[in-house]
């Protein structure tokens, strides 16, 4: 028996020959999706249908509706049924969700507008999704199948740095002064799988968690804002997509060079990316980020696109998210003024970072210092040991995934060796890492020297700030001070 669902929102079974069987009514809107459901399911059904009412239904082929089954926010545009028996859908809420019987037991939230499809591997059960930004990813349950950490940690990195269009996740009547602060996380647990809460954060902007029930904890799923560029329009970039790229003229002649920015992130952020990206000089950095500021203060939610780049993979027409029959609701009209900048009244810290770069560059700079005959200055190999338990441990810490700050005591020491006892020309490394440490652990705060002395008496009378010709040892030494009021011990230090 063959099946179709269809925009006039029916269901048709066919015979194999082509002869019409049976159609079905009940579905509320389009029928995107049907898909075959194993005998052995508990709700009796013998196929499932999905579609722009955001509702699997469970049928059987005599069109008795066995169930229904809720999670999805959007539209599902994909449905496959699992070697094990589980239902597994995709949608325009950026998620692929398993179903087991009538429980949705796992949502993987995407860094993606949309995930269009869905599949499985009939023989091991991985899962296969495409999505919006042009990527295919598998997922499996079978551990020595799947990616490496740093390949997952990027996945989930990507996911908490999307950008969440308001009326997404809230109709767009969201009062953020009424919205929880992060300790909820902390306190409250989710009541069932996917389910999302939003999180008033001290910096005031808004960001959106989602409950894994496999986990028990919230996972970050993004920042919700209300600037056109995360409503639709994305620019796809090295691999990824972008609520902007910018092309920045820095010399006559030649090509411009492509500055991508999210509307979720720092503007100093992105400006100190792509100053290191390019090998640019540091004094470049309030300009570019003013630039950035200047050409996205003025956008503004519910602008049209003339093509989204997430635009229906099926045509246009009917089928368009937002156009028809559609239940979704109709974006909110456009704010009447811009969002307020200034003044700032929380802590700003620049937490972004190249690691393994990082970490490279040192280990060069201390072969240089070995072969130039400084070794009593160079680090030993328990020291490089040290070096890099310290930068592993930091991966986490700066990309938020650990709760707690670590303590990184060693690293702690051996940063401050090498700011003190390092030449100009080597030390950039060393405060790159320090700004880090600043961030994240208080240790960097309450450490002292066997001489007595902290962070601030080392920078102060390190000679960075008066080698007024290396202004990235001025930047990053800067940076390090900013980044102590991060933590409480790091305030009290700074006062």
């Amino acid at each position: 028996m063959q099946g179709s669902g269809c925009a006039d929102k029916l269901i048709r079974l066919y015979a194999p020959n082509g002869r019409l069987l049976r159609t079905i009514e009940g579905s509320s809107d389009i029928v995107r999706a049907l898909c075959r459901v194993p005998k052995s399911h508990p709700s009796g059904a013998r196929f499932a249908s999905a579609g722009n009412d955001a509702i699997i239904r469970l049928w059987k082929f005599d069109g008795q509706q066995m169930g229904e089954l809720y999670g999805h926010e959007s539209f599902i545009y994909s449905l496959v049924s699992s070697p094990n028996g589980d239902l597994i859908s995709s949608g325009e809420d950026r998620t692929v969700r398993i179903w087991r019987g009538s429980e949705c037991v796992q949502t993987i939230t995407h860094p993606a507008i949309s995930v269009w499809t869905v599949a499985v591997c009939p023989e091991n059960g991985d899962i296969v999704s495409g999505a919006s930004d042009k990527k295919v990813r598998v997922f499996s349950r079978e551990r020595e199948r799947m990616a490496a950490p740093e390949a997952i940690q990027a996945f989930e990195d990507s996911v908490k740095a999307s950008s969440i269009p308001k009326q997404q996740v809230s109709d767009g009547n969201m009062n953020q002064e009424k919205l929880p602060g992060p300790e909820f996380l902390e306190q409250k647990s989710g009541t069932k799988e996917g389910q999302v809460v939003m999180i008033r954060e001290p910096n005031n902007t808004v960001t959106a968690h989602q409950w894994s029930v496999s986990a028990q904890r919230w996972m970050s799923v993004g920042t919700v804002v209300d600037q056109v560029g995360s409503s639709g329009r994305k620019t796809h970039h090295q691999g990824q997509d972008y609520d902007y790229v910018f092309d920045v003229d820095i010399e006559d002649g030649k090509p411009p060079l492509k500055l991508p920015y999210n509307v979720s992130q720092n503007p100093y952020e992105a400006a100190t990316k792509f100053i290191q990206d390019n090998e640019l000089p540091i004094t470049y950095l309030d300009q570019v980020a003013n630039f950035i500021t200047t050409n996205t203060q003025g956008a503004t939610l519910g602008q049209q696109a003339p093509e989204p780049s997430g635009a229906d993979p099926w045509g246009s027409g009917r089928y368009i998210p937002g156009e028809g029959a559609s239940t979704t609701a109709a974006p909110p009209s456009a704010p009447t003024s811009r969002p307020k900048v200034l003044p700032q009244t929380s802590y700003l810290s620049i937490k972004t970072a190249n690691l393994r770069a990082i970490k490279k560059k040192a280990e060069e700079l201390n072969e240089q210092l070995i072969s130039e005959g400084a070794s009593d200055i160079a680090l030993d190999p328990t020291m490089l040991a040290t070096l890099s338990d310290t930068i592993a441990a930091l991966e986490p810490a700066i990309s938020g995934a650990q709760q707690s700050p670590p303590a990184l005591t060693p690293g702690v020491e051996l940063i401050f060796d090498l700011v003190s006892k390092w030449p100009p020309s080597h030390v950039l490394p060393a405060l790159d890492i320090l700004r880090l440490l600043a961030a994240v652990t208080p240790v960097t705060a309450t450490y002292r020297t066997a001489g007595g002395e902290s962070i601030v008496n080392i920078l102060s009378t390190s000679g960075i700030f008066e080698e007024i010709d290396r202004p990235n040892n001025i930047m990053m030494a800067t940076r390090a001070f900013s980044n102590l009021f991060e933590t409480a011990a790091g305030r009290e230090l700074a006062d």
